[in-house]
């Protein structure tokens, strides 16, 4: 994963928006094969493999898709704000009685995030940011993936996910396909990146 991907995602995570919990719950299943009817499978069938620019296109276009679904949803189901907010603290909760406290290390990253998308750092400085930007990412997520194994967050988790992906789906019948695609064309564009040398 780029540092850009890396820091959007992470900053994704912590907004906890509805379609980020959806997003955090398919990293936990199995990669997500294109379906026939998607943009890049039909590329790779009846034409060149695309372009690193026209997955990005087509990312940011789907992401636009899904973010107006998303408010749509939250208008019509503003409970559902409240949920989400309450589920955070759960989490957060949960991961301070586990010895982590999650917000010192979340403004850190922000910090960081800040650092190295200003743009005003030398490219050896850069590099040791986006480093500890990693390291701290890593130690949040493994974190929380210590707070998901307690049953009451599960639980809750699962909850929540569900009338989230209700609302959804209440917007945009076609939702879910749109959110696979768009993680899908996420990982292609990694893999892209990585073909070019990590550029982006």
């Amino acid at each position: 994963m780029t540092a850009k991907a890396g820091i959007r995602r992470l900053t994704l995570a912590w907004g906890a928006t509805a379609t980020a919990l959806l997003l955090a719950a398919m990293t936990l299943q199995p990669t997500y094969a294109a379906s026939p009817g998607g943009a890049a499978a039909k590329a790779t069938q009846h034409e060149a493999a695309p372009t690193l620019k026209q997955v990005e296109a087509r990312a940011a276009k789907l992401r636009d898709h899904l973010q107006k679904a998303e408010r749509t949803a939250m208008q019509k189901h503003p409970e559902l704000h409240k949920k989400r907010q309450d589920f955070q603290k759960l989490v957060v909760e949960t991961m301070k009685k586990q010895g982590y406290d999650p917000e010192p290390h979340v403004k850190h990253l922000k910090a960081l995030r800040d650092q190295i998308q200003g743009g005003t750092v030398k490219s050896g400085k850069r590099k040791e940011l986006i480093q500890e930007f990693q390291k701290e990412a890593a130690g949040l997520r493994a974190a929380q993936e210590k707070a998901f194994k307690v049953k009451k967050v599960r639980d809750a988790s699962t909850a929540l996910r569900r009338e989230v992906l209700s609302a959804l789906k209440e917007a945009d019948p076609h939702f879910v396909d749109y959110l696979k695609e768009y993680r899908h064309l996420q990982q292609e564009a990694l893999q892209l990146r990585r073909g070019q040398g990590g550029k982006s």
